[in-house]
């Protein structure tokens, strides 16, 4: 009888975590969105739109005008900006774009913890109280290349996370440097990713020895 008890009861306690993260994921959703809406642009991210323009309009950078940021991230999204016309509403399409870039990473945390933790809600739980932290809430709703760099290394750092494989690491390794020259500030999963190759090459010296 107390064994029926406890498994109902652990029962109902899931259910209730469940339905309470379900509602926190909503709520941080609509947030999300209102900052997308009604956030008043930094100034980087008016410059990310600035360069984007002029890349747009046909002109090169450092040639034509000076980009202190790599242009990889730009003809990333060039093609989409490309869809809209000339108007001060395209900053709400690449902030839309923006929050695609987000979901991405979010994907990426839920793919990879509920492959560590078995449990949807610990593998989201990560990446909700990042986003829900109110200065990188806002940052998440603004157009940047960061973003894009973001996400090539924190695929990178989930695949380096994962089963070893020849593959796999040259897919890393694709990763990390496609972050680099997006924007050069993820230098971690490169670093990782050498240190598993040099973990393998020990590990074939000491079985040759």
């Amino acid at each position: 009888m107390n064994r029926i008890f406890k498994q109902d009861f652990d029962t109902l306690t899931d259910k209730a975590i469940n339905v309470l993260f379900v509602a926190a994921i909503f709520i941080s959703v609509i947030i999300y969105l209102l900052h997308i809406v009604t956030h008043f642009p930094f100034f980087d991210g008016s410059i990310h739109i600035r360069y984007l323009w002029l890349l747009s309009a046909g002109y090169r950078a450092n040639v034509d005008f000076f980009c202190f940021y790599p242009t990889l991230g730009y003809f990333i999204t060039l093609p989409y900006f490309k869809l809209f016309p000339e108007s001060a509403f395209v900053l709400l399409a690449l902030r839309l774009f923006a929050a695609t870039t987000i979901a991405l990473i979010g994907l990426t945390y839920y793919c990879h913890g509920r492959r560590i933790s078995r449990d949807w809600v610990l593998a989201l739980l990560p990446f909700l109280l990042i986003s829900t932290d109110r200065s990188i809430g806002v940052f998440f709703s603004e157009y940047s290349i960061d973003h894009l760099a973001a996400l090539a290394a924190i695929l990178a750092m989930s695949l380096v996370m994962s089963e070893p494989g020849f593959l796999r690491l040259v897919l890393c390794t694709m990763l990390s440097l496609t972050s680099l020259f997006i924007m050069p500030k993820y230098h971690f999963p490169l670093f990782s990713v050498y240190s598993v190759i040099s973990g393998f090459i020990t590990q074939r010296q000491k079985n040759r020895l």
